[in-house]
């Protein structure tokens, strides 16, 4: 017997969860945005494909009171071993207690199943997160604010006066392409950092 790809199989899926989601099979309203009806939605299809997932942290920062979580997930097929890797997929959550790594992880996944297996949603916003958590995929992200000119001018006087590595540096601030081009969000640590060097 010929087995299909994992491709075929996550196609498989793709339709079987569409069907389940928009209510044809007596399943689930349009918009199956909570964690458990994504999940509940995708199961069962995984199941009967006989492909599990496994999902992966592909990085998780705290700016104050915000998480930020990018997230993979690598699809297995366990009748050939055959996988795929998906991602990256971003989820925010804002929370002063321990609870916000957790909700951008699990906002971050909802979102990785409900783009891989095309479920319905008819907004990117989930209505269900209030005014403390966000979803959002990278093709859908706008480009992060940058360091003005001045800026970046002190933090380049900086790096020659610390003799700092530069490719290093920028590995500090979330591997900018250039100091030029450094999300706004690592000014302050990277300022720091450099002085600090600088006094020593």
């Amino acid at each position: 017997m010929t087995k299909i790809n994992v491709y075929k199989k996550i196609f498989e899926v793709q339709q079987e969860c569409n069907a389940v989601a928009k209510g044809k099979k007596g399943g689930l309203k349009y918009e199956p945005l909570a964690h458990e009806s994504v999940t509940g939605v995708v199961r069962e299809a995984l199941k009967e494909q006989k492909l599990i997932i496994i999902p992966q942290v592909q990085s998780n920062e705290q700016a104050g009171n915000q998480t930020r979580c990018t997230m993979s997930a690598e699809i297995v097929d366990i009748e050939t071993g055959e996988s795929v890797e998906v991602g990256g997929f971003i989820g925010y959550g804002n929370d002063s207690t321990d609870k916000g790594p957790g909700a951008a992880m699990s906002y971050a996944y909802k979102y990785l199943l409900l783009k891989v297996f095309m479920l319905p949603i008819a907004k990117s916003d989930d209505s269900e997160l209030g005014k403390n958590q966000r979803i959002e995929t990278q093709d859908k992200l706008q480009a992060p604010k940058t360091i003005t000119t001045e800026q970046a001018s002190e933090i380049k006087n900086l790096i020659k006066e610390s003799n700092q590595d530069v490719e290093k540096l920028l590995g500090w601030a979330n591997n900018a392409p250039s100091v030029d081009e450094m999300p706004a969000e690592f000014y302050d640590k990277v300022v720091q950092t450099l002085k600090e060097r600088v006094a020593k």
